[in-house]
Order: C-alpha cells, then structure tokens, then sequence
C-alpha cells in the first residue's frame, strides 16, 4: 500500500463514474489499520475532492461511500463551517460506522464545533459502545458551558462501557464547577473499577482540594 495508490483512490471516489468510485472503495477498505494515521495524506492534494466527497456524503449513495467520505474529510485536516455542517448532518444517518467515521472530525473543531452538541449528546446513548464512547469524547473536545452537561457527563459514570466512563470523567472536570455535588460525583468515579475514569476522577479530587475549591 502506497500513498499514491491511495490519492489515486480519493480522486477516483470523488469522480462521477460508479465504475472507479467502486474500484477505490475496494482500495480504501484494504487499507491496514493506522495506515492513515502514520502516513497522512497531504492537504494539497486532497483539498481539490474535498467539495465533491462532502456533496456525496449528503446523497444518496451507498453507506460504505458516505463512511469514506467523512473519513477522508477527516483525514484531510481541512476545516470550515460548510464541511462541519455536512459531518453534523451525517450524525443523522442511521449507520453506526457512517457516525464513527464523522464523529471524530466534528470533535476536531473543539469548541467550534458548538452546533453538534444536541445530536452527539443523543449519540452518548447508542447502543453501539464505539458510536457512544466517540460521542462523549466529542462533547468532552467541544466543553459546552451549562450544568446540565456536568449533569450528563456524571450520568455517563455508571456506563458500562470503561471508555464511555473515562472520557466523561475527562468531561465532567472540563465542564463541572467545583462544588460538593461536583466532588461528591468524582468520588463516586474514583471508586470505578477501570483505571481511566478511576486515576482522572483521583486526580481530579486532589487537584481540587490542594487549590481549596468546592
């Protein structure tokens, strides 16, 4: 596997002929995993397709071509409000691996990414543990303001999912206020079983009281 190969195939999944779109799925899904990630691909020469695969991610066109396209949007590094606007309708699309493929560039945008709170919050309880613990990640990325997330985020601590339970720890710290009811939920998170929300939930704690707060 080449990084030419792969341009190849991005150029091919963005053209209007189904014959190459088809030919570059069947490349773009022999990809070893954490090939992208170890050789990613440079913004020049995917930044002409990157209108085409988000016009494509919104059509009606076959579920493994709108995963590839929020996935290569993604990988692009490439950012606006119209691309963020395209992966948040994605979030709609009832296809667990479509939404892990837009959950996690959405949550690139941070705190930009404001406007995707509502439809990832509905996403911290998808019965897929991948789709769920992306979205609580995401949420703890854009930090949005209001007890109410604090609230949500200590709901998060009896998942049963470990990551699901550590990123909203990660989460709750980000967004709670220190109170008694905020340390009251961290100590209830540093009695967990797993070592991710236990050790972030003690950090927390002895963070808080060597500052004095709550």
């Amino acid at each position: 596997m080449k990084r030419k190969d792969i341009l190849a195939a991005v150029a091919d999944l963005a053209s209007d002929d189904t014959a190459r779109r088809q030919a570059s799925i069947a490349l773009l899904e022999s990809i070893p995993q954490g090939f992208l990630e170890d050789h990613p691909l440079p913004k020049k020469n995917v930044a002409p397709y990157i209108p085409k695969l988000a016009q494509l991610l919104e059509s009606d066109v076959p579920l493994v071509i709108k995963k590839w396209c929020a996935q290569l949007i993604g990988e692009s590094g490439i950012q606006s409000p119209e691309l963020l606007n395209t992966l948040i309708h994605a979030l709609e699309i009832n296809d667990d691996v479509v939404l892990v493929s837009a959950i996690w560039p959405i949550a690139e945008y941070r705190e930009k990414a404001i406007s995707a709170v509502d439809a990832l919050v509905r996403h911290t309880a998808h019965s897929n543990r991948d789709v769920r613990w992306r979205a609580v990640w995401a949420l703890k990325a854009i930090r949005p303001a209001g007890k109410e997330y604090a609230e949500l985020f200590a709901k998060l601590f009896g998942d049963v999912d470990y990551l699901v339970r550590g990123y909203a720890v990660l989460g709750f710290i980000a967004v709670a206020r220190p109170s008694p009811w905020a340390i009251a939920q961290l100590q209830r998170a540093a009695q967990d079983e797993d070592e991710m929300p236990r050790l972030h939930a003690q950090r927390a704690l002895e963070q808080w009281a060597s500052e004095g707060l709550g």
